[in-house]
């Protein structure tokens, strides 16, 4: 097994314990953790050094309270938690955002596709690349 998919199948768990959209993470009961609002992250995000996001992203999924991760808080989680680059896979997954954001969205269905990143992964043993692997079953985000 190839670390990509290592870290997709850790996700897949993780999205299991815990899920939400919209947010990188929340508490378990759905709340927003401290300085995680929506509406506050995306006006600070648009002009913050990369340094400082990935600080941020980091400290929110370890977040001693946080319950709940969205699919690319669980990814960046995952990799945190096996010690390997949070920017693993960065760019190569199938709009990963806008798959766990849609609405209707189950966390069944992150899972799933997760595992099935997982499975392509292993299959290329470089990489998941979704971009030349497009899921069959994945409606394509517009």
């Amino acid at each position: 097994m190839n670390v990509s998919a290592m870290v997709y199948r850790r996700a897949a768990e993780i999205v299991e314990r815990g899920w939400c959209q919209g947010e990188i993470a929340k508490r378990a009961d759905g709340t927003p953790l401290p300085a995680c609002r929506s509406a506050e992250w995306h006006k600070w995000v648009e002009r913050v050094p990369w340094d400082e996001w990935v600080e941020w992203r980091e400290w929110a999924v370890r977040h001693p309270e946080a319950g709940q991760w969205c699919a690319a808080g669980a990814r960046v989680l995952a990799c945190l938690e096996l010690n390997v680059s949070p920017d693993i896979g960065v760019g190569v997954h199938y709009d990963i955002d806008g798959f766990n954001d849609a609405p209707g969205r189950t966390a069944s269905e992150v899972a799933a596709m997760f595992r099935e990143a997982a499975d392509i992964a292993d299959r290329n043993s470089w990489m998941a690349v979704f971009r030349d692997h497009e899921p069959p079953n994945w409606p394509r985000q517009e």
